[in-house]
C-alpha cells in the first residue's frame, strides 16, 4: 500500500517539478526575451526585427530567449512545453519556433536549442 501511494505521489510531483523552470507566458508580445539579461540593447532591436520580417514574409514565428537555468529539464522538454504554453506560431500551420539559450547551469552544462 505505502509502495502505491509513494508512486502516485511521484507521478504527480515530477510534472509539477518539469513545469517549474518555464517562465510564465509574458503579459507582452515580443519575439526575444532576455530573461538572462546577457543581449545589448542594439542586439536585441536587430533580432526583433529580423524576427518581425520573417513572420512578414512567411508567416512563421520565431521567438528567442535567454534564461538562467532551466532547472536540470531536457532541453527538448522544456522548449516543447515552452512553445505549448506560450502559444508560440499557429497549431494548425505547425509554424512556430523556440531558440533558447541558458547562462547559468555550470561550465559544460548551457544548451543553445532550437524547437
Amino acid at each position: 500500500m505505502r509502495l502505491g501511494v509513494s508512486l502516485l505521489l511521484w507521478l504527480m510531483l515530477v510534472p509539477l517539478q518539469a513545469m517549474a523552470a518555464i517562465p510564465d507566458k509574458p503579459a507582452y508580445n515580443s519575439y526575444v526575451y532576455d530573461y538572462a539579461n546577457v543581449l545589448s540593447d542594439d542586439v536585441e532591436q536587430n533580432l526583433i526585427q529580423s524576427a518581425k520580417a520573417l513572420e512578414g514574409s512567411t508567416g512563421n514565428v520565431v521567438v528567442m530567449m535567454t534564461i538562467d537555468t532551466i532547472d536540470g529539464m531536457d532541453a527538448f522538454e522544456f522548449g516543447t512545453e515552452t512553445m505549448r504554453s506560450w502559444g508560440i506560431g499557429d497549431e494548425a500551420l505547425d509554424n512556430g519556433m523556440l531558440i533558447f539559450a541558458t547562462t547559468e547551469q555550470g561550465p559544460g552544462q548551457n544548451d543553445v536549442w532550437i524547437t
